[in-house]
This record gives C-alpha cells, sequence and structure tokens, in this order.
C-alpha cells in the first residue's frame, strides 16, 4: 500500500514468495516542496508483483514510479489540481477529479521519439510484457498522457 505525507512518497510491498517479508520504500519530494503531490494511486498493468505508483503533482505533470519509487516518467497534463485519481486495471486508464472536473486518461508512448532514440539507460526504456508489446503507462521517458473524455 501507499502512504503520502507532506514530504514524501512511501510504498509498503509484500513479498509474494515469503507473505511475512514486506519491504518499505520512501522518496522525498523536489527540494523539499511541502505537499508536492496531491494525490497517488497504484497501477498494475504487468502484474501485481511490479506494481506502479502514479503521482498528481502540484506542477501540473503526472509522475510515474516504479515499485521501487524511481521516477520512470514526468508527463505534463492539463489536469489542474487533482483530488482523487482511480486506475481503472480493466482498460489501463485513469480517472482524475478535481478542478478541472472529471476526466478519463488514457496512455499513448510517443513512438516518433522513441524511434528516434539511441542507446538508452533501463531507466528510460518502455517495459514490454512476456509477448513483446509496450506496457500501458510504462513507456518511461517516452510516457504520453492523452485525455480520452472530460466532464465539468
Amino acid at each position: 500500500f501507499i502512504t503520502l505525507d507532506q514530504t514524501s512518497l512511501h510504498i509498503w510491498i509484500r513479498d509474494y514468495v515469503n507473505a511475512s517479508s514486506i519491504s518499505h520504500t520512501s522518496t522525498s519530494f523536489p527540494q523539499n516542496k511541502r505537499n508536492f503531490v496531491s494525490t497517488v494511486s497504484i497501477a498494475a498493468p504487468l502484474s501485481p508483483a511490479t506494481p506502479i505508483i502514479l503521482a498528481a503533482c502540484i506542477d501540473n505533470t503526472l509522475k510515474v514510479y516504479n515499485e521501487k519509487l524511481r521516477l520512470r516518467s514526468s508527463i505534463a497534463w492539463g489536469c489542474g489540481t487533482v483530488a482523487h485519481m482511480l486506475y481503472n486495471n480493466s482498460n489501463q486508464t485513469l480517472i482524475t477529479n478535481g478542478s478541472s472536473g472529471v476526466k478519463l486518461w488514457g496512455s499513448s508512448a510517443d513512438t516518433e521519439g522513441l524511434a528516434k532514440a539511441k542507446a538508452l539507460p533501463a531507466s528510460d526504456r518502455p517495459l514490454l510484457n512476456s509477448n513483446g508489446q509496450l506496457v500501458p503507462w510504462c513507456y518511461g521517458k517516452f510516457q504520453l498522457a492523452v485525455e480520452q473524455l472530460s466532464f465539468q
């Protein structure tokens, strides 16, 4: 599970092999900005063992972290201040509500940028599933958030 306080984000993950083992990881917000993240949601587009954390931030970005709270991507989006966020595993969409109303977001890859990229560090590479397909919300440096629906 995830917890959020004024200065940091924390995640606790139970080991799937040893159920009594729980790991804890935390990360501080950039420049120690207080309340930098307004809300978070956990998603498992690849598998429950490798969740991603989606964090709506006050700088109008959506941050995508891996299960170790390493930043995978920072996506600019026109969502305003987000009060609540929910990830829908059945269709890999993100539902937000806040100052810009209720919105439905989909994941997309910047395929043009990816095609032009040369050698990339592992942290910037898109994640692939066992079939070799790109995993939604796991495109790393080439991640886009696409607004699919909006209610105001």
